[in-house]
């Protein structure tokens, strides 16, 4: 699988899932000031890939205040029934964010701030045939529901011409919920079965300082401290005996509950030195 051979690094810092390799922290658009794609031969301070390099940038605040707001959204009054439908699933997705930055100092301080929020709400969706034995028990339309938010906090400080720093704080929340089912009560109640599926959320803090300083019109050195905080967690929707049968399945999740908590410091020291 090609996500375990690549890191994502924002602002220097990897921010790599320790399970599946792909980024924990995401940015809205607004954000991001550049992005690059190193596939071969990159430098020594990326590292830690195979396959690639995917370097993130964000952006800084300048001498003039400046933002951006967005929404979009979708209803499922928008939305057409299937022709092989009765009904039109529930539906309904909002994502809104902004940025705003701006000096705090003239020519020497700046900030910028951006935020994004998305909200899922739709629904899985049960048909069993008519001729299975729990089809009136477990057909229906049951709400779920995925949340999502970033935001970045940044400051710029620049002490004279040939040395400057900035620090950046990163968060991420993600959550995929799933659908709510009641629990079914058999046998006078001596036996309770639920849904067998899990929740799935991941939560990330990344905090990057960095100094630059010119040291020649050849050389620069630059140091990098962050700090990644990252939970990973998926709880069982349901904690119970699991019972399988072959036209259904109640009962705990195999694979949960999960929990990865994860604290990580890294500290990076760059001498660029270039000849002609």
């Amino acid at each position: 699988d090609p996500r375990y051979a690549y890191t994502t690094q924002i602002d220097g810092g990897d921010v790599d899932d320790a399970i599946w390799g792909s980024p924990t922290i995401s940015l809205g658009q607004d954000a991001i000031a550049e992005f690059k794609v190193f596939r071969n031969q990159f430098d020594a301070q990326y590292g830690k890939a195979t396959s690639a390099v995917v370097s993130v940038v964000t952006k800084s605040g300048t001498n003039r205040f400046s933002g951006s707001g967005y929404y979009f959204g979708r209803d499922r009054e928008l939305n057409a029934r299937n022709a092989y439908a009765r009904i039109v699933p529930p539906f309904k997705q909002t994502r809104v964010g902004y940025s705003f930055g701006g000096p705090l100092a003239q020519n020497r301080t700046h900030f910028f701030s951006a935020y994004e929020g998305l909200f899922v709400d739709q629904a899985e969706i049960v048909s069993l045939p008519a001729t299975n034995p729990f089809a009136s028990m477990e057909n229906g339309t049951y709400p779920r529901t995925v949340r999502r938010r970033n935001a970045i906090e940044r400051v710029d400080h620049r002490f004279n011409d040939a040395h400057n720093m900035y620090v950046r704080y990163a968060y991420d929340f993600y959550g995929d919920f799933a659908p709510r089912k009641p629990v079914r009560q058999l046998d006078g109640g001596l036996l309770a079965l639920g849904l067998p599926d899990f929740d799935d959320e991941s939560r990330s803090h990344s905090v990057v300082l960095q100094e630059n300083w010119i040291l020649s019109g050849t050389t620069v050195n630059s140091f990098r401290a962050h700090v990644l905080i990252h939970d990973q967690v998926a709880p069982s929707v349901f904690r119970g005996p699991r019972v399988i049968r072959p036209s259904f399945t109640w009962g705990q999740a195999v694979n949960s509950p999960q929990w990865f908590p994860r604290k990580r410091l890294t500290l990076t020291e760059a001498l660029l030195i270039t000849k002609g």
